[in-house]
């Protein structure tokens, strides 16, 4: 059971991030960012509870989970170019500021983490 705790957390973060970030149309995305704190909050305690667990490799961790958030905007550059192509004209921008976005919540997610882990290591 232990393989498919990372997976299921990826899922669940990609939706919980998603679902939020799809239902607003593209040109009111700045005026909600708050709708999206809560996918992110959750997106750091669920690398936080991958690393601290040792689910997997901390590598695989950090690259499912750092994935995340671009792809939630993959998901919307698609869906919005195929109803308009010059939506997304600046789409490679948008993915790294996404990417960067989401390392702000798996970073300290990650340390959180591995203190987590080194704690659990002492006591045992």
């Amino acid at each position: 059971m232990r393989f498919l705790r990372l997976p299921i957390c990826w899922a669940f973060a990609f939706f919980a991030a998603g679902i939020p970030f799809w239902r607003i149309a593209y040109d009111q995305l700045n005026l909600s960012f708050h709708v999206f704190l809560p996918g992110a909050l959750l997106l750091g305690v669920l690398t936080m509870m991958l690393v601290a667990l040792e689910s997997a490799r901390a590598r695989s961790i950090i690259f499912a989970m750092l994935m995340c958030v671009p792809m939630v905007d993959i998901v919307t550059i698609v869906r919005d170019t195929a109803v308009d192509p010059t939506t997304h004209n600046l789409a490679p921008f948008e993915l790294a500021i996404a990417g960067v976005l989401g390392a702000c919540f798996v970073v300290p997610g990650l340390v959180a983490g591995l203190i987590v882990r080194a704690l659990l290591r002492r006591q045992a």
